[in-house]
């Protein structure tokens, strides 16, 4: 005979927390509108990390059982650690890790979940166990980075003949950046070419390598000109 008091309501909770079923998402990159795990350079860049249960469950947020993750950033050659790895607590039952680095290049990050404090012993890899890979692109442009070379500036080239040197555009950390569209016309107004009278100056750009050429109107005004 059916108790009174059926059907009775049960309220089921997530498990503990499962390395191999917590899961990583990427953000939105500073270059587009399509979530990545991608960032630039010089920036504090980061992806979103999603505790579950060994079924799947996402883990809810609880203040007093906070989950620990530590994080490895395998360095490219050369490369500057500007921020070190870090964990922060969304408090909304995801995380986020934290790093920022100096030179692009694509990194190996590895995300493991702790049972307690982090040390080697207690450490599990998340997911599949392998690691996540981060692309950084470079920085916005820095124009006491740039370097031009070429005939005209490394060498004298002929008065009345056209000449040209190359600009390469870098970032604040000296990586060479490419031109989204916009940078001729900058270039165009913030470089100056001083000529003595009667010269003229005309630019040629294209956009990776950005190319001054300048001429002498009379053909008879041979001296240094300073850029």
């Amino acid at each position: 005979v059916p108790s009174q008091a059926s059907p009775a309501s049960m309220q089921l909770y997530h498990g503990p927390v499962s390395a191999s079923q917590t899961t990583s998402l990427p953000v939105l990159p500073p270059d587009g509108t399509v979530p990545a795990y991608r960032g630039a350079v010089g920036l504090v860049n980061s992806f979103v990390l999603i505790p579950k249960d060994g079924e799947g469950n996402e883990v809810k947020y609880d203040p007093f059982n906070p989950v620990n993750f530590n994080v490895f950033v395998q360095n490219i050659t050369g490369s500057v650690v500007l921020v070190e790895p870090y964990v922060r607590d969304n408090l909304d039952g995801t995380y986020s890790p934290y790093f920022s680095m100096d030179k692009v290049g694509t990194y190996n990050i590895w995300v493991w979940l702790c049972d307690g404090v982090c040390n080697t012993v207690n450490e599990e890899p998340i997911g599949d166990g392998n690691q996540i890979e981060f692309t950084l692109i470079p920085g916005a442009n820095d124009f006491s980075q740039f370097t031009a070379s070429g005939p005209g500036v490394s060498e004298a080239v002929a008065v009345g003949e056209a000449s040209s040197f190359r600009i390469v555009p870098r970032d604040a950390y000296g990586n060479n950046r490419f031109d989204e569209g916009n940078l001729v016309s900058e270039l165009q107004a913030g470089i100056s070419i001083t000529v003595r009278t009667g010269s003229a100056v005309r630019y040629n750009s294209s956009d990776v390598s950005f190319f001054v050429s300048f001429v002498d109107g009379t053909g008879s005004t041979p001296g240094y000109y300073q850029v």
